[in-house]
């Protein structure tokens, strides 16, 4: 599949390179092949990881920071829902981190074992739906922490590539947040990574590249996310293609998958956290470029 794009994005606030979708930025044909990359291999592209590198140090240090700062202890138990192939979790246990990691994938969880035991890291892994698993397989007042990474929360309804099931944002992501509020420890916290959309911004779709494009990365294989907000529905649409360069504005799609999932806001995450019992924090600083982070604290 070969897709002409435009060199130059605009430049849009918040530090993402973003560029409105126009016919002269790119030409899709959506019948074509996703390509040859599996899901997991593309997830790993976007994140920066793989078996010999199963997670990204700066990336686990930024959590930890934070949690350091929120909670003031240096060693906690925590719970990862929708782990996937364990960035950052597989890096925890070495800090004397307890690690639980839930993730409903079983080609995520494979590798998340393989990757686990590659570095000897002693890190719990269980292939389960989370809503399933937290109710039936934890106890009350058990975690001090539960980190949401990689938009895990937009996608629980949908991984991978379904559509939207026909049920209510606000009372799925309540449900969710209640479930989580249960095993938490009074005072504990969820973190959550999340691309915070506000419908009134995003009246068209935009693309949205990583690694940014800029004279360092020009030339060079990136992922291009076409994204489309629909307000009515609360859902965001993700076309994903990781793209190779082959000549001056032509790129060859060597994978493709769509992401459908919740548009998450500000609004709908602190009135499900307050339905939930719990108070959400808006972090200026994101633990890594590509999703905003959200702190939801156990009220006590």
């Amino acid at each position: 599949m070969i897709c002409c794009v435009a060199e130059t994005p605009a430049r849009q606030p918040g530090g993402t390179s973003e560029l409105l979708c126009n016919k002269r930025a790119m030409a899709l044909d959506s019948s074509q092949p996703h390509g040859s990359m599996t899901l997991l291999e593309i997830w790993d592209f976007i994140s920066g990881v793989g078996d010999s590198s199963p997670f990204d140090k700066s990336f686990k240090e930024n959590v930890t920071r934070l949690l350091m700062r929120e909670l003031g202890n240096s060693r906690f138990r925590i719970l990862d829902l929708g782990a996937g192939s364990g960035n950052p979790s597989i890096g925890l246990p070495k800090d004397g981190h307890d690690v639980q990691m839930v993730d409903m994938d079983r080609a995520f969880t494979d590798a998340a074992s393989r990757r686990a035991e590659r570095i000897g890291a002693q890190v719990k892994i269980a292939c389960a739906d989370w809503r399933d698993y937290i109710p039936k397989q934890l106890s009350r007042d058990e975690y001090d922490v539960i980190l949401c990474m990689g938009n895990a929360l937009g996608y629980q309804d949908t991984w991978p590539d379904r559509e939207l099931p026909r049920c209510d944002l606000m009372k799925s992501l309540t449900a969710t947040l209640r479930l989580c509020r249960s095993v938490l420890k009074p005072g504990g916290l969820v973190v959550i990574e999340v691309p915070l959309e506000e419908p009134q911004e995003t009246p068209r779709p935009y693309l949205q590249f990583h690694p940014e494009v800029t004279a360092s990365t020009i030339g060079g294989m990136r992922s291009v996310w076409l994204v489309t907000c629909d307000p009515r529905r609360s859902s965001r649409t993700v076309d994903t293609m990781v793209m190779v360069p082959i000549s001056s504005g032509l790129a060859e799609v060597r994978g493709r998958i769509v992401f459908r999932g919740w548009l998450l806001t500000r609004s709908a995450i602190a009135a499900a956290a307050k339905e939930a019992g719990m108070t959400a924090h808006f972090q200026e600083k994101r633990l890594r470029s590509l999703f905003d982070t959200v702190v939801l604290r156990h009220n006590k």
